[in-house]
């Protein structure tokens, strides 16, 4: 499914009258944490398949930008489809003449291990601006939630971060928790201008997170 910005002169009239701010249905609710065995291949490979299915046979349509870009937001406390355990979402992005082939690798990998995903998001990207640690790039955003955890998740993330390195991209730190710093550091090749700024302004490193201690970017 891919879209496009409606035109003013495309919206009805009462679109007209309001056009930033579409209604928002009052979302249904999961009541219940999902038994971990019922996401597998096979089940989310079917609901692939009726999703695919239900959205081609609608048609073109009209729709707001929060269902578009947020459909999960449809469903109150969607997190528990993944169960008590829980789930990781990876995201990386790719240059365009490594997209093609480095998302193939990617989902490949996926599937080798087993792995069904059943939220998986592709995007067009723009450029980076000015910033050392800034994410985008002119390419393709990848983004697949993976009911992982532990060791597991560790193993797959270092697979997946192998194989975006190899196609000159780079993952997205707001939604990381166990990548391992060299990575990251050949990923990110401004990362050490950004620690010199940030050795500048805190030379003391009062200001540290989790995620800069996991990665060793801070000084005891």
């Amino acid at each position: 499914m891919s879209g496009r910005h409606l035109a003013e002169d495309e919206l009805t009239p009462e679109q007209r009258r309001n056009p930033y701010t579409p209604p928002t249905p009052k979302p249904r609710r999961m009541p219940f944490d999902l038994p971990g065995f019922v996401l597998n291949r096979w089940t989310v490979a079917a609901f692939n398949e009726l999703y695919y299915r239900r959205q081609a046979a609608r048609g073109s349509f009209s729709s707001g930008w929060q269902g578009f870009f947020s459909p999960l937001d449809a469903i109150a406390d969607w997190n528990r489809l993944y169960g008590r355990r829980g789930f990781i979402q990876y995201q990386c992005v790719l240059p365009l003449e490594e997209a093609d082939a480095g998302i193939e690798r990617l989902l490949d990998r996926i599937r080798q291990r087993g792995k069904a995903s059943f939220l998986a998001v592709l995007k067009r990207m723009g450029p980076a601006n000015e910033a050392p640690l800034s994410f985008p790039m002119e390419g393709y955003t990848l983004a697949v939630d993976l009911p992982l955890h532990g060791s597991e998740a560790e193993r797959m993330v270092t697979d997946l971060n192998d194989i975006t390195l190899e196609h000159a991209g780079r993952i997205y730190l707001a939604k990381d928790a166990v990548s391992r710093g060299d990575q990251v550091r050949a990923m990110y090749p401004r990362l050490e201008e950004w620690l010199a700024l940030k050795a500048r302004i805190d030379p003391q490193w009062h200001f540290r997170s989790r995620l800069s201690q996991r990665l060793g970017w801070h000084h005891d």
